[in-house]
This record gives structure tokens, sequence and C-alpha cells, in this order.
């Protein structure tokens, strides 16, 4: 009897542990399983990061190369305006040089700004930001423009020359979503657009032509290409301010950068950081930023960029005709 019991206990112990090697050879399988689902999602999360990124760069190279080509026309188009004696403006050169002689009391007037010393934030003042994004339009707008729509905010683009059908959307876009558009330079080329006077009203021309067609306004603002401080120009800049000053054409320079043109890796928290400490200084605030493809952290900075700056009770504006003037 006691032999039949043993014969028992020992069957149950072996049933027991046939079982045991079940459940574990199901944990491992199910295991392995999820390790080689959670593998593939990660191989197709970076398959797609690495996609996006090939797409950037491609789109990056393509624009690179178009601009390559428009500014060696600009070059060729200088070359035969030089030997005609005349530029697409339709201005000799005698033409060009008195309407700048018209009035020094035009500079006087163009070079109206806010007084940096005036402008210095006290308890108690509003503070009013302009967010501006040059060297559009690129394959980040629209995720800029989407952001924007998002809190309700209207920016400014100062805007280069991009004569393709998917760009003359965009600058379109900028302007049927409420934003200001201004101009960059065509080329953004800085050999060609300072080359000459007659270099930079052609060059001028180029982009206020293309603004028009494409987005139906007329654009009254410009920024120059490293602002109207560099030190690039081959002709006083005085003399391309008065150029824009006959047109009624009004220049802004900024005074908070976020970083982002810099060759310094900044993250989208230091771009953050950097535009939230330079507006505490300030009443009236004209914060730099680049509209490009490559500009992957501006994008995605913008967000706790327009978050700090409403928890800091700014007023955030497109640049419009009453705005106040900002330059070097």
């Amino acid at each position: 009897m006691s032999e039949k019991k043993g014969s028992l206990a020992q069957k149950r112990a072996h049933k027991k542990k046939i079982n045991r090697i079940k459940t574990g050879i199901v944990v491992m399988i199910t295991a392995i399983a999820m390790i080689c689902l959670i593998t593939c999602v990660f191989l197709l999360f970076r398959v797609h990061s690495l996609q996006t990124q090939l797409d950037i760069l491609t789109e990056n190279i393509l624009i690179t190369i178009d601009d390559s080509v428009k500014a060696a026309e600009g070059a060729v188009g200088s070359a035969g305006e030089i030997f005609e004696g005349e530029d697409q403006t339709g201005m000799s050169d005698d033409e060009l040089s008195l309407e700048l002689e018209i009035s020094d009391l035009l500079l006087e007037k163009v070079r109206d700004h806010v007084d940096p010393a005036e402008n210095l934030y006290s308890e108690g003042d509003t503070r009013r930001v302009f967010l501006t994004f040059d060297d559009g339009p690129s394959g980040n707008t629209g995720k800029i423009l989407d952001i924007l729509d998002q809190y309700g905010i209207k920016a400014t683009f100062f805007v280069n020359g991009r004569d393709t059908e998917a760009m003359r959307k965009l600058y379109a876009e900028i302007v049927n979503r409420g934003h200001t558009i201004g101009m960059h330079s065509y080329t953004h080329n800085y050999l060609s657009v300072y080359e000459s006077l007659k270099s930079f009203a052609d060059d001028y021309n180029r982009i206020y032509d293309l603004i028009v067609d494409a987005a139906g306004v007329e654009p009254g603002f410009y920024r120059f290409p490293g602002g109207s401080s560099n030190s690039v120009s081959g002709v006083d800049m005085d003399e391309l301010i008065r150029f824009l000053g006959a047109r009624g054409i009004v220049y802004y320079d900024w005074n908070v950068v976020s970083g982002d043109a810099t060759t310094q890796a900044y993250t989208s928290e230091d771009l953050v950081n950097n535009v939230i400490n330079g507006v505490t200084k300030y009443k009236d605030s004209v914060v730099l930023m680049h509209d490009a493809t490559e500009k992957v952290r501006t994008v995605e900075a913008l967000p706790g960029i327009i978050d700090g700056l409403l928890e800091m009770d700014c007023e955030i504006l497109p640049i419009t005709d009453s705005s106040p003037v900002i330059h070097h």
C-alpha cells in the first residue's frame, strides 16, 4: 500500500515538473516573441528616422544647388549689365546716384528706430515680442506655420528667392495664414548682393517681384543678409538704406538671437533659454530665428519659446506698419 502511495506521489511530482517546464517554455517563447517585436518596432523607427534625414539632406542639397545656379545667373546678368551700361532696374548709374543724393533727410527718416537705452524693461512695462524667421521658405515652413496656428500666434517671415511651384505655395501660405512676409534678398549670396548698388537693386527687384507674384502682396519690410551692421558689403550701407527708403521699405534688424544661426551645437532647450533670457531685458524684442530645412532644433524649440513668452505675459505680434523699428 505504501509502495502505491509512493508511486502516486512520484507521478504527481513528475507531472508538476513537466508543467513547470511547459510553463517555462511558454514564458521563454513569449519573451522571445516580445523581444523580436520590440526589435522590429525599433528598427522600423530607425529606418523611418534615417529616411526622414535622407529626405531633408536631399532637399537641402537641391536647394543649395538651386541657389548656386541662381547666383551664377545673377553674376552673368551683372556682367552683361556692366558691359551695356545699365541694369535690370531700368536705371543708369547716374540715375541711381541722383536718387540717393535727393535727401539725407530721407536717410535720417529711414534710420529712425527705437532707442536701445529707452527700450530696457522696467517693472510694470508691457513686453512686446516679434518672432521673425529668416531664410525661408523651406521644408520646415509648414511645421512652423502649424505650431504658430496651434497657439494663435502671428509672426514675420523674411524670405529668400525659391522660385519653384512648391515654394511659391509656401509664400502664399505664409500670407494666407495671417503672417507678415518680408524680404531677405533673393540669393542671400553676400558677394553678389553687396557687390554694388546695381547688384543690390537687381536682387531687390527679383525678391520683391517674386513675393508679389506668388503671395499677391507688396512686401514693405526688408532684412539685410547679415544685418545692417554687416562688415562684408562692398557698398556703403547708407546707400542701400536710402535705396530702400526711396521705395517706402522699412528695414529691420534684431535685438534677441535664438542662436540657431551659429556653428555651436545648441539643443532645443538652449534655444528656448537664449530667447527667454534675451527677451527679459527689453520692452520691445525682435527675435532672430531661421526657417531652413536643416534647422530642426528651431522647430523643436518653438513651442517651448512660445510657452515661455506667454508665461511672461508677453504680447507676441507680427511686424506691421505700426510696429517699433529695431536697428543695430
